[in-house]
């Protein structure tokens, strides 16, 4: 059992010493160990700091270090509620505010750059407060321990208590000292940091005051009850600390509900965009559909053709009565690749408009070649010559179709600025490769650029360069909500030499 506190310097936090008979230490640590044939120990603490403000997140830490929390510089979080201080005082600052954690306290002795410096263990992910004593919880556990020991054996009483208690709450911390004298001889000191055996270990507590109880007889050293002293209810330093304590404490649980509140409305106005967002993303599929439509009468068209024409020959031939089974089975053959191509077809458009459900592992270039696929007519129709890199063989895991979706309308609006710009050789460039993990495509053309002065725009909401009959505007708003939002990537606009290029990195 080991009981005991840091060295303390009176509130200076500069220079503190330990000593024996022998020698004085700045930098050591005197022990005293103490045996007998029937020792009787035990011990107990006194800690009522209580939190009074919200609570912070540990961001980064190195054992006793802490160098952010809640996302901000250490220092500069525990300032911006207890103001500006000079460096040497920040310590003793934290004696009367310290954090909290988990109904300990963690004493602050020093600012290093920025960080903050503890007498205990800062772990990463841990929850801390801002904290003040409970003068009324203080007063009740020491009535609770007083009757505790009545029922021990004590000889001697070895005190370690936090310097806070003598400095902020020093009328409370003297009848502390006052009532436990009166059940056996009291020693001891304040320090900066008490030790205190725990399970498997010792723990440093900070803002306590820690009891070793000793006896070499196993008799009572009380016999009778003794009046418990109080500290006089109407004493005006009681007052005012319990009423700013308590102003605290009612502070930091409304702050507290207000802050979980204000995150539910957050929460439930994520979901609500987050529906809306779907609606959008649904409805400018749907928007695309008639578009669609027209490019599947072309790719149906011509295995239509030749689906009738195989026919008309066969049924000529069969009139002629000129035919013969390879003639029939050739001519059949032919009949069911083109059905098989006009199945494909409908499969490829069918899955597109249906919303994905999962992410699949894919590669990339097949999303590229189907999207290619889906707009070959309008590519054909406006003579329009895509040229084709994949460097790629790695597959991403994503929602295919709404990447699908958002490469259909980069390709359509690259088109679409051709053809209305007259370009004598239109031509569209895609790249897809990998580069550190990234997967990226990149679709460029060479249709002039997009004015710098509207470039930043081209994303937002009902903003198009197109005259309201040709487009809503929605078409790169949702391609950038879908690859950012959906996929977790990144969509991003530049102009080049000859034209512009968007860049997809997934």
């Amino acid at each position: 059992m080991v009981s005991g506190a840091l060295a303390a310097d009176g509130g200076r936090f500069s220079d503190a010493y330990v000593f024996n008979s022998t020698e004085v230490l700045d930098r050591g640590l005197i022990a005293v160990t103490l045996s007998s044939d029937a020792l009787l120990a035990s011990q107990h603490y006194l800690h009522d700091w209580e939190p009074i403000s919200r609570k912070f997140k540990v961001n980064s830490s190195n054992g006793t270090l802490l160098s952010r929390l809640d996302g901000k510089e250490a220092a500069s979080l525990y300032t911006h509620y207890l103001g500006e201080e000079k460096e040497e005082k920040l310590a003793l600052l934290s004696l009367q505010f310290p954090f909290i954690s988990k109904a300990m306290t963690k004493q602050i002795i020093a600012k290093e750059e920025g960080a903050l410096r503890f007498t205990s263990t800062v772990k990463r992910g841990e929850v801390l407060q801002l904290s003040f004593a409970n003068i009324e919880k203080i007063q009740a556990r020491l009535e609770e321990l007083y009757m505790t020991l009545l029922e021990m054996p004590i000889e001697s009483i070895f005190l370690y208590a936090s310097s806070a208690r003598r400095r902020f709450i020093a009328p409370f911390s003297q009848r502390e000292v006052e009532t436990l004298s009166q059940l056996g001889t009291c020693s001891g000191f304040f320090g900066y940091g008490e030790f205190f055996s725990v399970k498997n270990g010792m723990a440093i507590f900070s803002q306590s005051m820690t009891v070793l109880v000793l006896s070499e007889e196993d008799t009572l050293a009380v016999s009778s009850k003794k009046e418990l002293l109080h500290v006089h209810h109407e004493n005006p330093d009681f007052q005012t600390l319990k009423a700013l304590t308590k102003i605290a404490q009612v502070s930091a649980k409304e702050s507290e509900e207000l802050n979980k509140a204000l995150e539910r409305r957050i929460k439930e106005g994520v979901k609500e965009n987050r529906k809306k967002d779907s609606i959008m993303i649904h409805n400018s599929k749907l928007a695309q559909l008639g578009e669609m439509l027209g490019l599947i009468a072309h790719q149906w068209r011509q295995p239509l053709s030749a689906i009738s024409a195989t026919a008309s020959g066969m049924q000529i031939k069969f009139e002629l009565d000129n035919w013969s089974k390879e003639y029939v089975k050739e001519s059949l053959e032919h009949i069911q690749e083109y059905v098989q191509h006009l199945s494909t077809t409908i499969d490829d458009f069918t899955n597109f408009f249906k919303p994905s459900k999962k992410k699949e592992r894919v590669l990339l270039r097949e999303l590229i070649k189907k999207s290619l696929f889906i707009m070959s007519p309008m590519l054909t129709k406006e003579n329009v010559t895509v040229l084709k890199k994949y460097s790629s063989d790695v597959e991403v895991e994503t929602y295919p179709n709404e990447v699908i979706q958002v490469l259909l309308n980069l390709i359509k609006n690259a088109v679409s600025v051709q053809v209305k710009r007259e370009i004598d050789h239109p031509e569209i460039y895609i790249n897809e490769y990998e580069d550190q993990g990234k997967y990226i495509i990149e679709i460029s053309d060479n249709a002039g650029g997009i004015d710098e002065a509207i470039l930043e725009k081209i994303f937002e909401p009902y903003f198009s360069t197109q005259n309201s009959e040709e487009s809503m505007g929605l078409g790169l708003y949702m391609s950038k909500f879908i690859i950012e939002e959906s996929c977790s990537g990144i969509l991003d606009v530049k102009n080049i030499s000859e034209g512009v290029k968007f860049t997809i990195i997934l």
